[in-house]
């Protein structure tokens, strides 16, 4: 992410791998059949930005999420270390899955790790795990948890044109 211009790019590239992975919407729409790629949920459940409607009340389950970059004092400005925050949110109506299978929140948190976790296509390193923690800013009869991941990429130095 040169000064940041490519960021834009690692936004799009979040959502559609979220969108493409059959797996991930049938946990989103709480549906056993779905249709790839699922573009109606861009801007319905899936935000490319940090977003919680505290007047929600409907029984969804909401995905949103955003970077955050700092220059690597180590490196004395030439690489910086990315951080991507995933918000996973719902209804608790929608937490357990059939059949007692466990959490719908857990399920989610796991196959987005399984996205993440290791890819080399977001920075020079590979996506790393940092924490998974409990949200509480959220409306009430909501449950959310929070996914966060560092990766390092160039802080190259472009010319301004």
């Amino acid at each position: 992410m040169a000064f940041l211009k490519e960021l834009k790019d690692k936004r799009i590239k979040l959502v559609q791998e979220f969108l493409l992975d059959e797996e991930l919407v049938k946990l989103i729409l709480n549906k056993s059949v779905v249709v790839i790629p699922e573009t109606n949920l861009m801007y319905s459940k899936v935000f490319p930005y940090p977003w919680i409607d505290k007047t929600i009340q409907d029984e969804k389950v909401f995905l949103c999420f955003g970077f955050r970059a700092d220059k690597s004092p180590s490196s004395k400005g030439v690489t910086k270390n990315v951080t991507m925050e995933i918000i996973i949110f719902m209804h608790k109506a929608l937490m357990r899955l059939p059949n007692e299978s466990g959490l719908r929140s857990d399920a989610i948190a796991e196959r987005i790790d399984e996205l993440l976790n290791g890819d080399e296509t977001y920075g020079v390193t590979d996506v790393e795990f940092i924490s998974m923690s409990d949200i509480s800013n959220i409306p009430d009869n909501f449950y959310g948890c929070s996914l966060r991941y560092s990766v390092k990429d160039i802080n190259k130095l472009c010319s301004k044109e």
